[in-house]
């Protein structure tokens, strides 16, 4: 059947991938009015917008397959792919920092303090090399208390 009125197979693709980007989008937006916490929600909204604009932007690609929009979407499909996961992290990583509350029952706080599993340090002594001598995190500006190549400083 050919016509004005008639479908082919790039129409049904763009119509799907853009349907599909859409409810992603949707749903994003349902987790970030439903979930408990910030960072639960930064999650839902990374993840779920970050696959439905890329749906989108893939299913205009079949609707106008023209080589240069071909090229200019594909190109902004992967700055997607790319940014919008770091741009996740960074809010979760700053919402951390802040001292953003996290919901009871979450798993554990993977960016926190963490016990020493070794026992190298003792309970009064502070952290190892207090005693005098060139230590790595002498000169960071913050008494030299962050650990050599840490990054929560």
């Amino acid at each position: 059947m050919t016509g004005p009125g008639a479908w082919d197979a790039f129409d049904i693709i763009a119509r799907a991938l853009v349907g599909l980007g859409v409810f992603l989008i949707a749903v994003g937006t349902v987790g970030l009015i439903r979930l408990r916490d910030a960072y639960l929600r930064i999650n839902a909204v990374a993840k779920a917008a970050a696959l439905g604009v890329v749906c989108v932007l893939l299913g205009v690609m079949f609707w106008n397959p023209q080589p240069l929009t071909v090229a200019t979407l594909l190109l902004a499909v992967l700055l997607q792919l790319f940014t919008a996961p770091l741009a996740g992290y960074a809010a979760g990583r700053a919402a951390h920092r802040s001292g953003v509350p996290r919901v009871a029952g979450t798993d554990p706080d993977e960016l926190g303090p963490h016990p020493d599993p070794a026992g190298a340090h003792d309970a009064g002594s502070g952290r190892e090399g207090d005693g005098g001598g060139s230590t790595a995190a002498e000169g960071t500006g913050d008494g030299g208390t962050r650990s050599p190549g840490s990054l929560n400083g």
